[in-house]
């Protein structure tokens, strides 16, 4: 009787070593551990099951968002990046209103390669904010009082900076406080 065996688990990716057992008979003396060869099972692509997909509507609002939904896969790990170039299983945020280049790719398990990085764009719209100038007044012949505002909408320490003008003339009359 020969007995085909073979080393580790050939279930996983990696490479195996063959081997045969020969059983003593009344012609043949027992053999064991004979090494015959080697078998390859390679890695298979990675699949992404679910791209991840943009968060909708995002307006800043001065703290750090989350800018997608997360990926799925069962062949390994999603991994997310601002940069293309670091890469981690953490769902990236972004803070300032603008365009975000998100990159994603599967990190393979011992079975599956790492697949190619793919990217989607995601957008923090600017928030709106109102800004209201206080009424004033001045008595003919005096200089301007300082021109004040109200703001709202703004978000934690944001602050808004310059100076408000008005139209031009001297007369007495309403004119409109404009933006400096």
């Amino acid at each position: 009787d020969i007995t085909v065996r073979y080393t580790g688990d050939p279930v996983a990716a990696g490479t195996y070593t063959v081997f045969i057992d020969v059983e003593a008979s009344a012609n043949y003396n027992a053999v064991f551990n004979v090494p015959v060869g080697e078998f390859t099972i390679e890695k298979v692509d990675s699949v992404v099951a679910a791209a991840p997909t943009p968060i909708a509507d995002l307006v800043y609002d001065g703290s750090a968002l989350n800018l997608i939904n997360a990926g799925t896969t069962t062949d390994g790990e999603m991994q997310y990046s601002l940069d293309g170039t670091n890469y981690s299983s953490a769902i990236p945020t972004g803070t300032d209103a603008k365009t975000y280049t998100v990159w994603y790719k599967v990190v393979g398990d011992e079975n599956h390669n790492d697949t190619e990085p793919a990217s989607i764009e995601v957008s923090i719209a600017p928030k709106s904010v109102t800004v209201t100038a206080d009424n004033a007044s001045k008595t003919y012949g005096e200089a301007d009082p300082t021109f004040t505002y109200t703001a709202t909408g703004l978000e934690g320490s944001d602050t808004l900076t310059g100076t408000l003008s008005r139209e031009t003339g001297e007369n007495a009359g309403t004119y409109a406080i404009t933006q400096g």
